[in-house]
């Protein structure tokens, strides 16, 4: 049997120590393969109304955004999209997404018209990890974007307002930050391609906020594009339509039609109000919900 001498022993010791340095730091890094997904915009013409579907941004640059500025740095690790809004990305440190989409890329394969920077918490990457040496796979979005944005806005925790956009929405929690290209059902998918272009629109304004100057950074003008018209967003608008007539009254009319298919479609509240005026003591009325 061959004696190994010390020398030899020691090079073996640092050799394994080195090797077992290197696979816990291959580890603890963070693999993400994701895409930048949205919605594309066919505008209204005269003989067809304005429609939105979901689509992929190619030539996007896609960065884990270590000092959470919002901002593609250029010591940040990053790539850029491929046609089909494929990236792959790897930092040794967990941190938040950034896709800047410039209009050198393409939605649709159609050339992108303005700016537009979108983001996905650092939870997401967390939610979706099943296994640290498996890489990641999450959709950088409008949708992922306003979980962000809404984050940020009201001090809240990631899981409370992704909730609160799959319940606006009406669609799954499990869908909402997912891959809206990879939804097969149809009404869910519709909804998620009418929100990314609504989304898009505050957001593409919100980059061009910071480029003229308007305000410091992709944060500050995200919040302010999303409150342009000093009105809050909420997550239900009652229309209330009102009739001076019994409830039974007309429904049983065909002088009411869209009275008639109001109270059938939609939710219904009565309140009985009682004054001097008994011929004023019901109001029934239909409410509608935007």
């Amino acid at each position: 049997m061959k004696k190994l001498s010390s020398s030899s022993l020691i090079g073996a010791a640092v050799t394994t120590a080195l090797l077992a340095a290197n696979a816990q730091s291959a580890s603890a890094a963070t693999v993400v393969r994701g895409v930048v997904a949205g919605s594309y915009f066919t505008a209204p013409t005269a003989t067809a109304v304005g429609t939105s579907s979901t689509s992929y941004y190619g030539g996007a640059k896609v960065c884990f955004d270590l000092n959470a500025n919002g901002v593609c740095d250029s010591n940040e690790p990053n790539a850029t999209t491929s046609s089909t809004g494929a990236f792959a990305l790897t930092s040794p440190t967990a941190a938040p997404l950034v896709a800047e989409i410039p209009t050198s890329a393409t939605n649709a394969g159609h050339p992108v018209t303005q700016r537009l920077v979108l983001r996905a918490p650092q939870e997401l990457i967390a939610e979706n990890t099943v296994n640290p040496a498996i890489p990641v796979n999450v959709a950088v979005t409008p949708l992922s974007t306003e979980v962000v944005r809404a984050m940020e806005a009201n001090s809240s925790a990631y899981s409370a307002e992704k909730t609160v956009l799959a319940g606006r929405l009406n669609v799954p929690v499990a869908t909402v930050l997912g891959d809206p290209n990879k939804v097969t059902d149809s009404v869910q998918k519709a909804a998620l391609a009418k929100e990314g272009t609504l989304l898009t629109n505050r957001f593409g304004f919100a980059a061009r906020m910071v480029d003229r100057g308007d305000t410091a950074s992709i944060k500050d003008a995200q919040q302010a594009a999303m409150n342009v018209e000093g009105i809050p967003r909420y997550d239900h608008i009652f229309i209330v339509m009102l009739e001076n007539k019994a409830t039974l009254s007309i429904k049983n009319t065909n002088f009411a039609p869209k009275i008639r298919s109001y109270l059938a479609a939609n939710n219904q509240f009565n309140q009985l109000l009682r004054d001097r005026q008994p011929e004023r003591a019901e109001l029934h009325g239909a409410g509608r919900c935007g």
